[in-house]
């Protein structure tokens, strides 16, 4: 069924004040659902809440994010994100959302409470997204219905799935890549979708290259499994078809 379609099966049947979407890979740590329904009801205008996320050693993992834009996906995806804007980067910087609680863009997915009310004015999970961007979406639905995204470090979970990503295959990248123009297309419009397709092959031809001729060298010694060309292609062109006509809510 998927994450994505599960969570949209259960929300009609859910009576509660606050709705809890919460991977199966987290452990919740004690007092942090209770600290959680707290503070929402503290905050009348907070639609979404997140917290801290733990790696399974108990080390920092990046839990929220600015929305993206073509310039951070220019610097995500060149890597010059790590070293230019490091403060404003959580998923590759240090310890910097340790701090007070804020306001933020968009939350990982492993943990969000969402209040009923809100849920039911912005409407579930876009089921056209199967992974990598519905938290994004769902996140920028709230904003733009007047809803505030909280993140809430004093109620940490862990989450044991949060280093996937340095292992994610190269189809999985793909997904990614398709997912990240999806929310593109959706919300920001065609031209912006058109921008960040150009900007994703003019980025990862290069890295297929580089890492393909590293693994056939040293027989997978070095480099590692990226998207293939044709995967690329598939998971963008896909686009074409599932964008088509009015977007979902």
């Amino acid at each position: 069924v998927g994450f994505v379609r599960a969570n949209n099966q259960a929300l009609p049947h859910c009576q509660g004040r606050y709705v809890l979407l919460l991977n199966s890979d987290t452990q919740v740590l004690p007092g942090s659902l209770s600290r959680t329904v707290r503070f929402m009801d503290a905050h009348p205008k907070a639609g979404i809440v997140g917290v801290q996320l733990l790696n399974p050693d108990g080390t920092f993992q990046a839990s929220y994010t600015p929305f993206p834009t073509l310039w951070r996906e220019f610097l995500i995806l060149s890597g010059l994100g790590r070293w230019l804007v490091r403060p404003t980067f959580p998923s590759y910087g240090s310890q910097v959302e340790r701090g007070a609680q804020r306001i933020v863009g968009y939350l990982e997915g492993a943990y969000l409470m969402a209040r009923r009310e809100a849920v039911d004015e912005v409407g579930g999970l876009d089921e056209r997204i199967f992974m990598y961007a519905e938290d994004v979406d769902w996140c920028y639905r709230f904003h733009q219905a007047g809803w505030e995204v909280w993140y809430l470090p004093d109620a940490p979970i862990v989450h044991y799935g949060g280093q996937s990503s340095k292992k994610r295959g190269g189809r999985m990248e793909a997904e990614l890549y398709r997912s990240r123009v999806y929310f593109f297309r959706k919300n920001y419009g065609r031209f912006a979708a058109m921008c960040l397709k150009v900007l994703i092959y003019a980025m990862t031809l290069p890295k297929i290259l580089i890492h393909g001729v590293l693994r056939s060298v040293t027989k997978g010694r070095r480099g590692r499994i990226v998207t293939g060309w044709k995967e690329l292609r598939l998971a963008l062109s896909s686009l074409e078809t599932t964008s088509e006509g009015k977007m979902p809510a």
